[in-house]
This record gives C-alpha cells, structure tokens and sequence, in this order.
C-alpha cells in the first residue's frame, strides 16, 4: 500500500544504492479495480515511491473482499470503479507495460478458474503469478505456471497463511523434518524451507519479517546446500 511504498525512497536513500540496483514489486489493492482507478492508483504509487517505473506490477486480488476493503479509500473517490472488475485492471496493467512504466505485470491471489480465464482475455501473457504456497500448501496454479511459462512467486513460505485456517504458522516451523534437518545442518528452521523452496522446488519466494535478525536469517538461506535426498523427503512431504 501506499503507507508502505513511501518508505522505499528513503531507505533506498540511506543504502547508497542506486534505484536501478533494487526490485520494487508494488500491486493495485483490490479496492481500486477497474481500467481508470488501476492508472490513477498505479500514478499514486510512482509519486510515494520516488520513481519512474515499477519493475513488477501485480493486481492483487480479483475481488475486493472485507478483510481487504472495509474501511479503505477509493483512489478515484468520486468515480468508484466497477465492483471486482480485475479484467479493466489487467488493461490497464497491459498499457502500462507497453508504455515501459511497469517492467513486468502479474497478478496475485487469483485462483484456477479465473486465471484460465485471464489467460483467455489478456492480450499480454502474465509474467508472474504470487500466490500462498508452503510445504503443506501446494498452489494448483504453479503447474499452470510452469506449463505456461509464467513465474510462480510464492509468499506465506512459513505458513503465516494457516493462522486463516485456524491453525498455527508455528506448526509449519515445528513439524519434525524440518526440526531434524535445522538440527542435521545447524540452521534455523526458516532457512531450511527457503532452501528447500528456492533450490529444490525453484520457486522464488517473498518471505516477510520485521525483525532484523530474521531479515538476515532470510538473507542467508543460500550459504548452505541440502542433500538431493533432504530435498527429496521435503518435496515428498509437500506433494
């Protein structure tokens, strides 16, 4: 969100760091879909970020559910967009591709039918797709990806997602192989299943903290290697 992206340009300032050395992924909220409120949120976030282009622009739901929307500001407040319309926003993302302001476009959160049927209307494939995916959580669209050519990013790598579920993301930490191999390769949980995540599955992932040991720990996830048979058992776990 916007309250998010206005802290990009000055860490960015206080890293020494070029803007071209960074990824910025921001998204349209789901509250702000539709063709022209997609633009005008797109142009609010290009002001709060400091910056020209967006390396990565994703609409992030197909539809502006209650836990998402209540509560939250159109960008076009006197022009409300037409309810759920993810199809106007994907135009929208398809212009600001072809106009070089959005490097790459995808979507996030969107589920099998509706992205067969994004892929029936877009005249711009999607570059990725960001969905909920751990080791007890196995997204159907990642084959879809993959036999499409599309990026699978996945979030929630720890299990964040389950507490929905009424479970907690603690037991995704906690399940016995991971405890054995944080144990057999001297590192924490967290750094097992990004490894397993990004080496063995080769799916790229957004692991999310604030704390900054953890930040780290996150980091450093590709300092070791697993065993292709370690890999294997966490991949057989998940499937």
């Amino acid at each position: 969100g916007i309250n998010a992206e206005y802290g990009i340009p000055i860490a960015l300032s206080h890293s020494g760091m070029r803007r071209e050395e960074i990824f910025i992924i921001s998204k349209v909220h789901p509250i702000d879909l539709g063709y022209s409120s997609t633009l005008k949120a797109f142009e609010d976030s290009l002001i709060a970020l400091n910056t020209s282009y967006i390396d990565l622009y994703l609409i992030h739901a197909p539809h502006c559910s209650p836990s998402w929307c209540d509560g939250d500001t159109p960008s076009l407040e006197n022009n409300s967009p037409p309810i759920n319309d993810w199809k106007g926003s994907w135009k929208a993302l398809e212009k600001l591709y072809r106009q070089g302001k959005a490097r790459a476009i995808g979507v996030s959160n969107f589920y099998p039918q509706i992205f067969e049927e994004l892929l029936q209307v877009a005249e711009i494939r999607p570059h990725v797709i960001q969905n909920w995916f751990d080791m007890w959580h196995r997204d159907p669209l990642l084959d879809v990806a993959r036999n499409h050519g599309i990026v699978f990013q996945s979030y929630s790598p720890s299990g964040s997602q389950w507490i929905y579920q009424g479970k907690k993301h603690e037991e995704v930490f906690q399940f016995p192989l991971i405890m054995n191999l944080s144990k057999k390769y001297e590192r924490p949980s967290m750094q097992i299943i990004l490894n397993w995540m990004v080496i063995g599955e080769g799916i790229p992932t957004i692991p999310k903290s604030n704390n900054p040991i953890h930040i780290q720990e996150n980091i450093d996830f590709l300092s070791f290697y697993m065993s292709s048979q370690d890999m294997l058992l966490l991949s057989n776990v998940s499937s």
